[in-house]
């Protein structure tokens, strides 16, 4: 014997679950988005992070060698001649290297200046 209204509610039934799984489907997809999105910002970290480490360790050797440079220079210029071991062109290139390295370190000032400090003042 047949229930009245039973093919109906069966239908409502399957239109209900295929609703669902596509409901599923869809989250499942934008899970899966929202993973793989994730991942590509983790990786980018990464990057950036192995990037500015080995930024960090050719700033720090620039810089040894900058203060090695002032050493000797110091050395030469207060130390009696007798003591010297750097013929005058070494010293004029150890000059020329100390100016260089003082204007580029002062450009890098200037060029952080205006990039970071002035526009935070004017708004």
């Amino acid at each position: 014997m047949e229930v009245p209204g039973a093919g109906r509610d069966m239908k409502a039934l399957e239109t209900i679950r295929v609703a669902a799984q596509e409901e599923a489907q869809s989250i499942s997809v934008n899970a899966g988005a929202a993973a793989a999105k994730e991942d590509e910002a983790l990786f980018e970290r990464e990057i950036r992070k192995t990037l500015l480490g080995r930024l960090k360790l050719v700033i720090n050797v620039f810089v040894g060698i900058f203060c090695i440079a002032i050493l000797f220079r110091s050395w030469h210029f207060l130390a009696p001649e007798a003591w010297a071991f750097l013929s005058e062109k070494q010293i004029s290139l150890i000059d020329t290297i100390l100016t260089s390295g003082f204007f580029v370190l002062l450009g890098g000032i200037a060029k952080d200046t205006i990039i970071n400090v002035l526009p935070k003042k004017r708004g």
